[in-house]
């Protein structure tokens, strides 16, 4: 419920938390889970949804789940660079390059 933390190589931490007043914020502090695709892009999975991380400005930009928005536990990509992620009993598909994201039945 920490949000999510980030160590530089020179040691020097920077944390990312949940503000309702700020739009760029990590969706949730309760992160459930981290990836990386393939193009270096990291996205974070929360109680509260799905975000994906600016390097540059250090700013997460949270993508609308069809008919929900809650916790996603899982985040995986195919070999097409689809992105796969579970919240709750539901899968959802996404393709990064298109947008947005869709609930697989």
């Amino acid at each position: 419920y920490g949000g999510l933390n980030r160590i530089a190589p020179d040691g020097i931490v920077t944390r990312y938390r949940h503000n309702p007043k700020r739009p760029g914020s990590i969706p949730s502090d309760s992160v459930w889970t981290v990836f990386e695709d393939r193009q270096g892009v990291l996205w974070v999975g929360t109680a509260e949804g799905f975000g994906r991380f600016d390097r540059k400005n250090g700013t997460f930009t949270r993508l609308e789940l069809p008919g929900s928005g809650g916790l996603v536990g899982a985040i995986t990509e195919d070999r097409a660079g689809n992105l796969w992620f579970f919240e709750g009993d539901r899968l959802y598909q996404l393709d990064p390059a298109r947008k947005p994201v869709r609930s697989v039945e």
